[in-house]
C-alpha cells in the first residue's frame, strides 16, 4: 500500500472514456432492431430496416468491448497501487462473487 501523501489522483480521462462506451452501448442495442434480420436473435424487429445500422453496429462493436476490458486493467492497476494485493481481491470478492451468490 502507498502512504497517503502518495496517493493515485483520479484518472477523470478514463472515467470519461467509460461513460461514452457505455452510452454507444445504448446507441448499439437501439440499433439492432433496425437491422436486416434482427427479429432472429432479438425480439423486436422494425419494419424500416437498413444495411447502415448494421455497419454502424459493427464499427461500434468491434471496439467497444475490449475498451471496457483496456480501461478495467488500468483501473484495476491503480486499485491494487492504492490498496494492495489483498485488499484489492477482497474488494472484487465483495463487489463481484458475493452479488453473484
Amino acid at each position: 500500500m502507498t502512504s497517503p501523501s502518495a496517493q493515485i489522483p483520479r484518472r477523470h480521462d478514463l472515467d470519461a472514456l467509460r461513460a461514452m462506451a457505455m452510452l454507444l452501448g445504448i446507441v448499439l442495442h437501439g440499433l439492432i432492431s433496425f437491422m436486416p434480420g434482427a427479429g432472429v436473435f432479438w425480439g423486436v424487429q422494425d419494419i424500416h430496416t437498413s444495411p447502415a445500422f448494421g455497419v454502424l453496429m459493427a464499427a461500434i462493436h468491434g471496439w467497444r468491448m475490449p475498451l471496457f476490458f483496456l480501461v478495467s486493467g488500468f483501473f484495476t492497476a491503480m486499485l491494487w497501487r492504492k490498496r494492495g494485493l489483498k485488499a484489492l481481491v477482497w474488494h472484487r470478492f465483495r463487489r463481484i462473487l458475493v452479488p453473484m451468490l
